[in-house]
């Protein structure tokens, strides 16, 4: 089996027809969908993952699960899947008619991970993401660029070689928000051959209940679990100090840019900030001379200025400021 499409599964019965259709019109023979049920208690997703099994034997398998979250359900896929490379599809996403097609040619054991490009879907209006720094359509790792790691963590923006997991014992923590930033950066330190291409593959849809529009503050605080989840695993095969000031901006990136905006828009009061800004003076007290740091774009520098300062009320009036900008 040359390809595993892992899709977790839970109550987004109104996507997943979407993000199937868009997955069998690249039928391959050596290719399997394993429809991850996470628990749905809305009546009809995992009815729905039967019916695409029933109809499509052999090439879609559904596997139902207990509710645990993304985590344990792309873990469930990794222990099903027979594929020598793997992509994570969420649900309620769909992909370009075209992405097996032109990943195929990366699927020769050449390489172990292949970045690809994804738009965002917000009710139907598409928009690209800021751009990441990368050396498109050459050969690289992150011993040769630790910057790397400071792109976007998610990992359904990539192809990866299943033996990436299996080498690195590497699974997904559970229970966490954050899931991705945990294991993404561990993949890459296990991978030797990584390359990015322009072609955009994927579409994140953008709704209600995603992490980036739930007004759930104290969630946020599980990034720190995220960030453990990661250092330690940095620890434990030796490569801490090689790329501690990778992991430092990868930190403050998301820990403080990510997570901490985050709650302060939605409560500036929230002690979750103090908590993340705890966390970071803590761990990484020198993290504001990090020269990863210094080259963030001018917004987020004077974001973190903010931060730093605790200004939080401001921060947030800033925002409204901002959405209510025609």
């Amino acid at each position: 089996m040359k390809l595993s499409v892992i899709v977790p599964v839970y109550n987004i019965a109104g996507h997943l027809p979407h993000c199937m259709d868009s997955l069998l019109v690249q039928l391959s023979d050596d290719m399997e969908i394993l429809l991850i049920d996470d628990g749905s208690d809305d009546g009809t997703s995992g009815q729905i993952c039967d019916r695409y099994a029933a109809e499509y034997p052999g090439l879609v398998k559904a596997v139902h699960l207990p509710h645990s979250g993304c985590g344990t359900a792309r873990n469930a896929g990794l222990r099903e899947s027979a594929g020598e490379y793997i992509l994570f599809i969420d649900g309620d996403d769909y992909v370009s008619p075209d992405m097996i097609r032109t990943l195929r040619p990366f699927m020769n054991g050449e390489w172990d991970i292949v970045i690809f490009g994804f738009r965002t879907d917000t009710d139907g209006v598409l928009r690209d993401p800021p751009p990441e720094d990368y050396p498109y359509g050459k050969p690289t790792s992150l011993s040769i660029d630790p910057q790397l790691l400071l792109n976007y963590p998610c990992v359904w923006n990539k192809l990866w070689r299943a033996e990436l997991f299996r080498r690195g014992k590497i699974r997904f923590p559970t229970g966490i928000w954050y899931e991705d930033l945990a294991v993404s950066g561990l993949l890459m330190a296990e991978a030797e051959s990584i390359i990015a291409i322009h072609d955009v593959l994927y579409y994140y849809v953008v709704r209600e209940g995603s992490i980036t529009h739930n007004t759930n503050a104290e969630r946020n605080s599980e990034i720190i679990s995220a960030m453990e989840f990661l250092l330690a695993w940095y620890r434990r095969k030796g490569l801490l100090e090689a790329y501690r000031e990778s992991l430092e901006a990868v930190a403050v990136k998301h820990v403080l840019l990510t997570a901490s905006v985050r709650v302060a828009e939605i409560d500036p009061d929230s002690t979750v900030l103090v908590e993340l800004l705890e966390y970071m003076r803590v761990n990484f007290p020198n993290w504001s001379k990090n020269r990863y740091v210094h080259q963030f774009p001018l917004k987020h520098r004077m974001l973190l200025l903010l931060l730093k300062g605790r200004h939080y009320r401001l921060l947030r009036k800033l925002f409204d400021m901002k959405s209510k900008l025609p």
